[in-house]
């Protein structure tokens, strides 16, 4: 979790960066997710617009992908707990503001089908953000990308638990089940 004023000594400007880039892993029917934070550093706010994915290509063969609708965004919402606020919820991405001095979590979500074949793959990530060319105001929109590298293993996940769990056991549900009471 980030908290809305945690402000890292290393910090990085995606619009002087733009190199920006990540890698995963993940086995075949597997969900793997990334958390990007954002933070106004040059102005008060501006706005993010969208957050789009173009898919995934096979480095050896580009005739192999993992389409776009296996990608998820979301925006990480801040909830008061007691006496302060903490990142909590998912929500589906929405076009929204990002104030001055305060962080923006923003979740991905990438899934690797089951039939995927191994390998490397390559695609990129874009969110949609305001450009300021000018400082009294703003002006259009500027594009933030994110190259992603996935690495997808040779096997997969099964696609229904197979170690035995037991949620919402209670000593009663023990019990009743186990003993007669007289």
């Amino acid at each position: 979790r980030v908290s809305q004023d945690y402000k890292p000594q290393f910090g990085m400007s995606m619009y002087k960066n733009p190199k920006g880039e990540f890698a995963i892993s993940a086995a075949r029917n597997e969900y793997e997710a990334v958390q990007i934070v954002m933070r106004p550093l040059y102005q008060k706010s501006f706005s993010v617009y969208s957050i789009t994915f173009s898919g995934f290509t096979h480095v050896n063969d580009p005739a192999i992908g993992i389409d776009s609708s296996n990608f998820a965004a979301y925006t990480v919402e801040y909830v008061p707990q007691l006496s302060y606020i903490v990142a909590d919820r998912l929500v589906p991405f929405y076009p929204r503001g990002v104030s001055e001095m305060v962080n923006m979590p923003f979740w991905l979500n990438f899934y690797v089908p089951a039939g995927s074949e191994p390998g490397d793959y390559r695609g990129v990530v874009t969110f949609s953000v305001d450009d300021r060319i000018d400082p009294n105001g703003w002006y259009g929109r500027k594009d933030i990308l994110f190259n992603v590298s996935l690495h997808v293993y040779n096997f997969s996940l099964p696609a229904v638990p197979t170690l035995k769990s037991n949620f919402g056991f209670t000593a009663d549900d023990y019990y009743n089940e186990t003993m007669e009471i007289f």
